[in-house]
Formats: C-alpha cells, sequence, structure tokens
C-alpha cells in the first residue's frame, strides 16, 4: 500500500514538472512572438534574434535550475 501512495506521488510530481515545463515553454515561445511582431511593425530588424536570444537564455536559465 505504501509503495502505491509513494509511486503515485512520483507519478504526480513528474506530471507537475512536465506540465510547468510546457506551460514555461509556451509562455517563452508566446514573448518570442510579441517580440518579433513588435519589431518588425517597428521596422528592427533584429527582432527575430532578440527573441532567439530571449529563448536561449531562459531556456539556460531553465536547465539550470533543473540540474
Amino acid at each position: 500500500m505504501r509503495q502505491q501512495i509513494s509511486k503515485y506521488v512520483a507519478d504526480v510530481i513528474k506530471a507537475m514538472i512536465v506540465a510547468t515545463t510546457v506551460i514555461v515553454i509556451g509562455w517563452l515561445v508566446f514573448c518570442a512572438a510579441i517580440i518579433v511582431l513588435t519589431g518588425s511593425a517597428a521596422g528592427i530588424q533584429e527582432s527575430g534574434e532578440i527573441a532567439v536570444l530571449l529563448i536561449e537564455g531562459m531556456l539556460s536559465r531553465l536547465s539550470e535550475l533543473f540540474s
């Protein structure tokens, strides 16, 4: 019984980590899209590079957080 409960708790924690990671990555993509669209509307050619740098920076922070 105790093993079933601990397995269930471990599965719930794994699911929460996956869900949080998916939400954070989705939020980063949304922010990057806003940066690109705003930059292209303003005539800034480097807005795509700025968005890529933002995503790379945040993903490296996430990898540091989980390691």
